[in-house]
């Protein structure tokens, strides 16, 4: 496999959990949002697997490695914000957390892009 197809790969998966993330951040931010949503438990389960460095999920293992690599968010936060999101207790802290799981996402999703590029050259 070439490195453009793996990277191919890991911008695919961070494009959709980035794309997870900020529609679970619409959806809360709504003032009628009372019930939690499917998504909003999807990206739960995710941030309990990345904290927990799910192994038998490839998706969920790669993106836990890239964020050990930044040491912006650590495993309790986002452990706490998995369980906030699947019982729609969510906070200013946990939305906190939420928006900067987002960012570190769209961050490596720019690192990986210029990968890719960088490979085709």
């Amino acid at each position: 496999m070439s490195d453009t197809s793996l990277y191919s790969g890991l911008y695919k998966t961070i494009d959709e959990y980035s794309s997870l993330v900020d529609r679970v951040l619409l959806s809360i931010s709504e003032d009628n949002a009372s019930s939690v949503t499917d998504e909003q438990k999807r990206l739960g389960s995710f941030l309990l697997g990345i904290a927990q460095s799910d192994t038998d999920n490839l998706s969920t293992y790669m993106i836990s490695q890239l964020l050990n690599e930044t040491d912006e968010l650590d495993d309790l936060d986002l452990a706490a914000a998995g369980r906030a999101l699947q019982k729609g207790e969510i906070d200013t802290e946990i939305r906190r957390t939420i928006e900067q799981f987002a960012t570190v996402l769209d961050r490596e999703r720019t690192k990986v892009m210029a990968r890719i590029r960088g490979n085709r050259r």
